[in-house]
């Protein structure tokens, strides 16, 4: 306890996102260890993928500057950051594009959400507000859009966007909530995505029929930040009916 390293409060944008189904595949699978393998391989993928401003691959460890901090619950994959950088939520907005769509590349079923607040992060462990604002649109999302398979924008991370365009332009609404637009952002790595490549790739997944139709409604009446430019657009009421 003498040489405890002191911990800190400190504000931060937090991403969460949550592998639906992965417990399944542990229930199933034959050889573990081959699991752990391949969780590790990608975790290091998701985790090169972090628009840090320097990242080098040594195996499965990444080494680089560190802008970005990681934490792997299970099926949970966590990012958020101590150190203060430039158009933060732009940069997490386009992180959570990346890895939302490169879940969805591997076959996993991703649900997650952007959220923002106080935290204390320790060795294996992190808690405060700003994780449960996060986790909170991830997995207590109302009953009419908890099964959407996207990443929720909590109104305390969109309150950090301002006006930035290039950040707006990364964000959708549905029903009067704010997500992040699953195909905006094209990673030249994993190549564009549509409604039809979003849906084929929950498909593959096997992803049950409630959170499909579900994602697929999200998918046909998102609003985008042009249709949200238009007079009388659902988000223009929206905020209206706010102020």
């Amino acid at each position: 306890m003498l040489f405890q390293r002191r911990r800190k409060v400190f504000e931060s944008h937090i991403f969460v996102v949550d592998a639906l189904g992965f417990s399944d595949r542990i229930r199933r699978v034959d050889r573990l260890l081959e699991l752990w393998g391949e969780v590790d391989r990608q975790y290091a993928a998701f985790k090169l993928k972090l628009p840090n401003l320097v990242a080098l691959q040594f195996g499965s460890r990444i080494i680089g500057t560190r802008e970005f901090e990681t934490l792997r619950l299970n099926d949970m994959f966590i990012v958020h950051s101590r150190r203060e950088m430039p158009d933060p939520a732009l940069r997490y907005l386009i992180t959570a594009s990346i890895l939302y769509q490169q879940m969805l590349a591997l076959n996993y079923i991703p649900r997650g959400g952007l959220g923002f607040g106080d935290i204390v992060r320790g060795d294996g462990l992190l808690i405060g507000g700003g994780f449960l604002d996060a986790y909170d649109y991830a997995e207590k999302r109302p009953s009419s859009i908890k099964d959407i398979c996207a990443i929720g924008i909590s109104p305390h991370f969109m309150a950090t966007i301002g006006n930035s365009r290039k950040a707006l332009r990364l964000v959708c609404f549905y029903e009067g909530h704010f997500f992040l637009h699953p195909y905006h952002l094209v990673d030249p790595g994993l190549g564009a995505f549509s409604p039809g490549r979003v849906l084929d790739c929950l498909e593959a997944a096997a992803t049950n029929e409630d959170k499909l139709n579900a994602t697929r409604k999200f998918l046909a009446e998102l609003e985008d930040y042009d249709s949200a430019m238009l007079p009388g657009s659902s988000s223009r009421r929206f905020a209206e009916s706010r102020s």
